[in-house]
This record gives structure tokens, C-alpha cells and sequence, in this order.
């Protein structure tokens, strides 16, 4: 069932919020020179960068003022760069391509090509109570460094006229809001709805369900569309932001529609992939709701009585972090809305010692190496850990234990867990029970095992 007021107050409330002031256009235009200012401190002259602002769905914004602000700071970067760097204009390239599909005549290398790029500028401006909030921020495209942040200007509340730019009267707007819900009052009529909704992803115009097919080039995947057929009619429904897939679809708000989950990925090992949920809301209307986690594992899905429900797992990540976080969230789409449910942090059992990736990263004079004292066999005599230090994500590695009487490896005892340095840890830590001599040993969640090496 549908109500029309309800819609109209989620979306005139939710996307379009009063500004307190009404600054001039010369206001905006300086804020964006500080921020192009702020980005071009960090940004290589070398690599070309693809700019890409979130969409009018995603932000609640209209198009034409999100084109106009990429313009302008596209136009800043440009003039505080003395024109050296190479920027591309998403928007524009998108164009290109629609206008080369129209007229049957695209060149799909040379398109790829001229939108090569090592860097993305992703532009996110937001409606808030207090205005329009953006950021701007520089990530990394290339191989083992995708994903990590090169710049970023941290949250900026814009200096844009609102009446101007988005037709809202401050000064009349709750007598506009009161005359819109008393019509809408005496004219509703709720209706149930009923539609087949089919998702389906497409690459270079051709249904793909592989991430990445081998034929395809990765620049090719990040391309990829997710589009929703709606009783015959489609309608492109991805973000395009990272590698796009479908890992689950079924009615998950019980409304008569099918729902999907998509994975994001930018296809590296820099951060880990990020999950959101496409919902169709009815006369080809869709919700996207963002899960707030990045985890390796990919979501859990199971019934609660008629209503489906999604487990995911939230854990820490990026270059140099070296805090561990394992939260476990519940998500449901409730009356059109986001529910989520913490179900709180795993903690850490009892130990006698810690030893840390961060203790390592911060006090080793040899930038590839950190060791402690500790008496791992309870002989009385201490041995020494002896560990690498794999600073870029924030782990210890190869890690040994030595004394005079050998060498043994730490060595995760689930070996495909932590790939091949043997464990691959946060945090190392020491149980006070005892397993063939030696004290049992943790990395982070997860048991290791001592595996002689030397007699």
C-alpha cells in the first residue's frame, strides 16, 4: 500500500532542507577555490583524474545544480593548477557514450581510452537541516592502491542560495508545506500496487553475472550497469561507484516487490567491499539504502517470520589501521525505512600478554622488523617473538618465536584464512593455558599453532 503523503513529506523533508543564510554566488566560487586549494596540496600532476558526483537519486539533489557545482569546481582545480592537471568530467564522458550506442557507431577502446584515469575525484553533496553539506575527495584507481584516499577537503557546508538554486521560499515554506498536505488530505486514495521486477547487470551492453569476466578489460567492469526491468519498462538502478554485483534477490519488505543487494567493490585489496539494498517503490520510483559496512564476507540472509532479514559483519580497515573491529549488524526494510539492529563488538577473551601491530608500527627503529621478550614455555627464560611489519595494512607477519633450542613459526591453523605470511595479525595474544609446552596463542579472534622450523 502506498501513501502519497508519505512520500511527499519523505521527499520534501528528506531531500530539500532551508538554509539559515543566502549567501552570493562570489561566496560559493572562493569556497570552492579553498577547497580546489586544499585538494591540489595532495594531488600528483602525473595522473589523470575521472570526476564523479553522486546522483540527483542518491543525494536528493537537482540535476542541474549538481552539474553546475562539478562545473565550478572542476573550473577551480583547473585555475588553481595553472591548467596542469588532467581532469575528466564524468558527465560528459557518460554522454559521449550514450551518443555513441544511439548512433551504432561506438568505438568502445577508444571511449575506455579517453577515460583512462588513475585517480577519482568523487563529489558528495547532501541536503541537511542546515543546508547543503559536500565533501570532496581524491581515491586511487591503480592496482594494489585502489581505494586509498590521496585528498580529501573533510565536510564543507556550501555557500549556495537556496531559493535560487533549489526553488525553496524560506520564508514561506511551512505555509507551502501546510497547503500541499491539507490537498493531499482530501484527495488520497491508497491503492495497492503489483509489478515483476527483474534485476539484471550489464557490461558493454551484455547481461554479465561474473564480477570481472576474463575477456573483459577491469576498466570495462567498473562500467557496469544494474538495471531493474518493471513489468517491461527498465530503468538503470546502480550507483556506479566501484565494480557493481548482485548477490541476492527476493521481496524483502513483503511489498509485492522484488528486492536487490548489491555489492560494491573497487577491485583491489585497498578496503573491502561495501553492500547497499535496491528497493522499487512503485510508477518506476526506487530506494537505495546504503548498508554502513565493509567486510570481506559477504551478508547473511534468513527469514524472521515473513520478513527476510540481512547479517553482516563490520570490520576495520585501510592503510596503516591497526584497530580491530568485528561488529556484528542485522539489517530489515521496515514501512519503506532502513531498521538496523548492532548486535555489538566481539571481544577479546583473558590473556596473560598482548602484542600488538600498533606497539610494532610505532616504536620499530627498523621499519621491517619489531621483537618482545616473553617466556612463551614457562621455562623461566624469556624467548623472543620476532615478527614483520606489513605497515600499509597494519599487521604483523612471519611472525617466530626463537630461543636456544630452535625456531617455530606462528601459523594460522586454518592456513587459507590469513593467506601466506603465516598469520596475519593485529593483535597477538597470550592464553595462560598450555598446549604441547608452549602457552596457546591467538591472532586477534582466531587460534595459531607453532610449527617447528629449526632444530
Amino acid at each position: 500500500m502506498i501513501s502519497w503523503k508519505s512520500i511527499f513529506l519523505i521527499v520534501w523533508f528528506g531531500s530539500v532542507m532551508p538554509s539559515p543564510a543566502v549567501p552570493d554566488e562570489s561566496a560559493l566560487k572562493a569556497q570552492l577555490g579553498n577547497v580546489a586549494a586544499k585538494l591540489i596540496e595532495r594531488i600528483p600532476f602525473d595522473k589523470a583524474i575521472v570526476v564523479k558526483t553522486l546522483s540527483p537519486e542518491e543525494t536528493g539533489l537537482p540535476e542541474d545544480f549538481l552539474r553546475s557545482l562539478t562545473s565550478d569546481i572542476v573550473a577551480e582545480i583547473f585555475s588553481q593548477s595553472n591548467f596542469r592537471l588532467q581532469l575528466i568530467n564524468r558527465i560528459a564522458t557518460e554522454e559521449l557514450w550514450l551518443e555513441a550506442i544511439e548512433f551504432g557507431d561506438a568505438n568502445f577502446d577508444e571511449l575506455m581510452a579517453l577515460q583512462k584515469a588513475q585517480l577519482l575525484l568523487l563529489i558528495s553533496p547532501r541536503a541537511t537541516a542546515n543546508g547543503i553539506q559536500a565533501s570532496f575527495t581524491v581515491y586511487n584507481l591503480d592496482g594494489n592502491n585502489a581505494g586509498q584516499v590521496v585528498a580529501t577537503s573533510g565536510s564543507e557546508l556550501l555557500l549556495v542560495d537556496m531559493q535560487k538554486e533549489l526553488g525553496v521560499d524560506i520564508t514561506t515554506l511551512n505555509d507551502q508545506v501546510n497547503t500541499i498536505i491539507q490537498k493531499l488530505d482530501d484527495n488520497e486514495k491508497e491503492s495497492p500496487l503489483r509489478a515483476d521486477v527483474i534485476y539484471k547487470r550489464y557490461i558493454r551492453g551484455k547481461e554479465a553475472t561474473e564480477r570481472c569476466p576474463k575477456d573483459l578489460f577491469l576498466t570495462d567492469c567498473y562500467s557496469a550497469k544494474i538495471v531493474a526491468d518493471v513489468n517491461g519498462n527498465k530503468y538503470v538502478v546502480s550507483s556506479d561507484d566501484g565494480i557493481n554485483l548482485i548477490i541476492f534477490t527476493e521481496d524483502l519488505d513483503n511489498d509485492g516487490f522484488f528486492d536487490a543487494i548489491v555489492e560494491n567493490s573497487y577491485g583491489g585489496n585497498a578496503m573491502p567491499p561495501w553492500y547497499e539494498i535496491i528497493s522499487y517503490r512503485g510508477e518506476g520510483r526506487f530506494s537505495t539504502f546504503p548498508l554502513d559496512t565493509y567486510s570481506w564476507e559477504e551478508p547473511k540472509f534468513f527469514k524472521e517470520g515473513e520478513r527476510w532479514v540481512i547479517r553482516a559483519k563490520k570490520t576495520s580497515f585501510g592503510v596503516e589501521n591497526t584497530e580491530l573491529e568485528d561488529e556484528i549488524v542485522e539489517y530489515r526494510i521496515v514501512d519503506g525505512n532502513l531498521d538496523t539492529k548492532s548486535f555489538g563488538n566481539r571481544m577479546f577473551n583473558f590473556s596473560i600478554a598482548t602484542f600488538t601491530s600498533e606497539e610494532a608500527i610505532k616504536n620499530a627503529k627498523n621499519n621491517d622488523e619489531y621483537s618482545w621478550s616473553f617466556d612463551f614455555d614457562r621455562d623461566t627464560e624469556d624467548e623472543i617473538l620476532q615478527c614483520r611489519i606489513w605497515k600499509r595494512w597494519g599487521v604483523i607477519i612471519d611472525c617466530h618465536i626463537h630461543d636456544q633450542n630452535g625456531s617455530w613459526a606462528l601459523v594460522h591453523s586454518d592456513p587459507t584464512i590469513k593467506g601466506s605470511h603465516g598469520a596475519q595479525c593485529k593483535v597477538i595474544s597470550v592464553s595462560k593455558e598450555l598446549l604441547n609446552g608452549f602457552h596457546k596463542l591467538k591472532c586477534d579472534f582466531d587460534e595459531i599453532i607453532l610449527k617447528k622450523i629449526l632444530p
